[in-house]
């Protein structure tokens, strides 16, 4: 895991973009962030890097490419699988199948989204922080 690496935040909703750049911008939180609309291209995106990035935050339900699918393919690469970035789901979604799925798949976590700013924004500052300590213990 890379403490100075990118952030990596996937959402094919444009609103829930704007609210992760916000949030982002509001915490202060000094790493480089990289928002993609489509998990194609993130996939692209990590064949291209040679470093880890910090944390990967994905939506589960998207276009062509469900997040489920993109941690999938990652794990069947065998250049992106020993990758060590936390992969953490944040979903409007989160019922038992999602969840054991999530688990299958060697998720670090599942979140729901939020409904409010404040509490979302919580959340994404914990994400941030455990991620920090993981890397020091």
């Amino acid at each position: 895991m890379n403490a100075q690496g990118e952030i990596l935040v996937i959402d094919d909703d444009r609103d829930d973009l704007f609210i992760y750049q916000s949030i982002f911008s509001d915490l202060n939180i000094p790493n480089t962030i990289k928002y993609f609309e489509y998990p194609a291209e993130v996939y692209k995106y990590l064949e291209e890097v040679p470093h880890d990035p910090f944390i990967i935050i994905s939506d589960i339900n998207m276009p062509l490419i469900n997040g489920f699918q993109l941690r999938e393919k990652m794990l069947n690469n065998h250049k992106l699988r020993g990758r060590t970035s936390p992969f953490i789901y944040i979903t409007n979604t989160g019922n038992d199948l999602d969840i054991f799925r999530a688990h299958e798949l060697f998720a670090t976590g599942l979140h729901r989204k939020r409904d409010d700013y404040n509490s979302q924004k919580a959340l994404i500052l914990d994400i941030v922080k455990n991620a920090e300590i993981n890397i020091t213990v």
